[in-house]
Order: structure tokens, then C-alpha cells, then sequence
């Protein structure tokens, strides 16, 4: 990756000499570790070196290494890159059938590569619309479930309210009743305390 990265820098500074170099290092370490996919994206970059410096055959040749392992390993991408550094070889050789035909290839796998990109895309909103649908459906769910509470507490507390008042009314009748009837007693003790005294006056 390090080797990669520093052939990128040469190549954005015109050092092609320098790019080339570590373009193969970077190459030698994906070979050491039988890393198929890296080295197929590696021909790739090679492969256009060799065409800044008008290295034609030479180009043509690390393409077709590239376009092996990129069909051997199914990497669209190193396989895009390959082709097109091919036909620009190819081009450069002054074989314009092969030049074509290899652009034909090249256009075919970036088309793939964009449909492929745009059902990734797709299917990220896709789930995107999938969860913000879930997310709407949990919060109207729990607004549904905060109004049934609510609605529950109040008449929980209008039942409250109302036993409340019953008790209260209940104990208010019995305070009366206790009135009415000590005030009969009391009223029953005088007729009779003043029977009792027309009796002995008599």
C-alpha cells in the first residue's frame, strides 16, 4: 500500500521514472503474498506508466498479465483498468482493430461497474427509506401507546376523584344522621326532665 501510495505521488508530479519504480515494488510485495486482486489493480497502474512513457509493447504486455488475474479473480475494477491501458497500448502501437476492441471491453465493464454502483446506491436508500419507515412507525406507536396512558391516568384520576367524593358525601350523611339522632336523644332527655318536673310541681 505505502509503495502504491508513493507511485501515486510520482505519477502527480511528472516523476514517471520514480512512479514506475515503485509501482513494481508495490507489485513485488503483492506477489510475495499471493495477493491476486492487488496485483491485477498494480498492472493496471504499471500498465499506464508504461504508456506516459511510451513504452507501448511493454504496456500492452502488463496489461494482458492484469486482465488474466482480473478475470481469474473477478476484479471489475483492475479489469476496467487493464483493458483501457491495453487499447491506449494497443493504440500506441498503431493497431487500431485491437485498439477498438479493447475499448469496446473497457466501456462494457465501466457500464457493469455503473450499474453495479447504482443498485448499490439503490439498495442504500433503499434501506435508508427502510429504516426511516421503521423509525416513523416505532414513534407513532409510542405516540399511540403515550395517549392511551394518558387517557388511562385521567380516568384514573376522575375514578379517584369520584370515590373520593362518595366517601366524602358518606361521611358527611353520617355526620348528619349523628346529629339528628343525638339531637332527638338530647330532645327526648329534656321532655323527659321536664315531665319529671311537672310531675313533682304538681
Amino acid at each position: 500500500m505505502v509503495y502504491t501510495n508513493m507511485s501515486n505521488v510520482f505519477r502527480r508530479e511528472k516523476k514517471i521514472e520514480k512512479a514506475l519504480k515503485y509501482a513494481r515494488l508495490s507489485l513485488e510485495m503483492k506477489r510475495m503474498v499471493d495477493d491476486k486482486t492487488g496485483m491485477a489493480l498494480v498492472y493496471g497502474n504499471i500498465s499506464d506508466i508504461l504508456i506516459k512513457l511510451k513504452r507501448y509493447e511493454a504496456a500492452k504486455k502488463t496489461a494482458g498479465l492484469g486482465i488474466e488475474l482480473a478475470l481469474e479473480t473477478g476484479t471489475l475494477s483492475a479489469l476496467k483498468n487493464n483493458y483501457s491501458g491495453i487499447s491506449l497500448a494497443y493504440a500506441g502501437l498503431n493497431n487500431k482493430n485491437q485498439a477498438y476492441a479493447f475499448l469496446l471491453k473497457y466501456e462494457a465493464v465501466k457500464d457493469s461497474l455503473f450499474s453495479i454502483e447504482k443498485n448499490k446506491e439503490f439498495a442504500r436508500l433503499e434501506m435508508q427509506y427502510q429504516v426511516k419507515s421503521k423509525e416513523q412507525e416505532i414513534e407513532k406507536q409510542q405516540a399511540i401507546i403515550k395517549k392511551k396512558e394518558a387517557i388511562a391516568e385521567k380516568n384514573r384520576t376522575e375514578r379517584n376523584a369520584m370515590f373520593g367524593g362518595i366517601v366524602l358525601m358518606i361521611l358527611l350523611l353520617m355526620v348528619v344522621l349523628y346529629s339528628y339522632i343525638q339531637k332527638r336523644k338530647d330532645n327526648s332527655i329534656i321532655r323527659e326532665k321536664n315531665q319529671n318536673l311537672e310531675i313533682a310541681n304538681a
